[in-house]
């Protein structure tokens, strides 16, 4: 029996145009009537959680900022912050060419030379702060994210291959490379919300997309990768349907869980 339903929000839930189906709250708050635990787990910031589910939001279980945080029924329950030592040196690396935000507790931040990203950016932080040094912000930082325009994500990261030893990097969409904690990712969060709910892999349901869902969809007995997914995420998934514009992962918990 599934006690506990992930689901990623980008490429996997939300559709390609940003939007996030009208059903998800009438189908979490379903799910939550059956007894079973539900939420999302992505890369996006917990405030941009609050923002997109503010009305079923103290219900749901949260995995946000890939793992750095964990929220349960409104609370924080675990967070990790990530070296802001990494942002100095990433920013020298990429020398002006792509976009670097720093996500903290409390919002995200660019450098004022790249407020064109603006528009992308609100879809995934629900506030953004321009400012002149990154270094120089007084925050909690959970993670280091890069926007890349030209969707060349998944060549860039293999450039990023040296920072691997102290951190972990994954590109979370064509256009977005993540930086944080080393061994730090969605897997290890839901192995930690599976022992503080009593809830095995077995009992565990998950969707996914791009490789910073692999390690979650590994540690989910029932695992998910939509039809637009990566390669290696379709193969570590147990099961395969349709796309995130297909509405394919509503679909599916409306079948498993015989939802109206």
């Amino acid at each position: 029996m599934i006690k506990l339903v992930l689901s990623d929000m980008d490429g996997t839930l939300v559709k390609s145009n940003f939007e996030i189906p009208s059903e998800v709250d009438g189908i979490f708050k379903q799910l939550l009537d059956k007894g079973v635990y539900c939420g999302i787990a992505t890369g996006r910031s917990l405030g941009s959680l609050k923002r997109d589910f503010k009305k079923i939001f103290s219900e749901l279980t949260i995995i946000a900022e890939n793992g750095a945080v964990i929220c349960h029924k409104g609370k924080i329950i675990h967070l990790e912050t990530t070296d802001t030592s990494v942002i100095q040196s990433i920013r020298a690396y990429i020398d002006g060419r792509y976009c670097l935000v720093a996500s903290g507790l409390k919002m995200a931040y660019i450098e004022k030379e790249f407020a064109f990203a603006l528009p992308i950016l609100e879809h995934h932080f629900p506030a953004v702060e321009m400012v002149d040094d990154l270094c120089l912000v007084d925050d909690e930082i959970l993670e280091i994210s890069i926007y890349l325009p030209d969707g060349n994500a998944e060549s860039f990261a293999k450039e990023l291959a040296p920072y691997k030893e102290n951190y972990t990097v994954v590109y979370s969409g064509s256009d977005f490379i993540d930086v944080f904690a080393k061994d730090l990712n969605k897997g290890k969060a839901l192995q930690k919300l599976q022992e503080l709910l009593h809830i095995s892999k077995e009992e565990t349901m998950a969707f996914g997309d791009y490789m910073n869902d692999y390690e979650m969809l590994k540690n989910a007995g029932e695992s998910y990768a939509v039809a637009n997914a990566v390669e290696p995420v379709k193969k570590v998934a147990k099961h395969v349907i349709g796309s995130n514009d297909e509405l394919a992962v509503i679909q599916t918990i409306k079948e498993v869980f015989e939802l109206k």
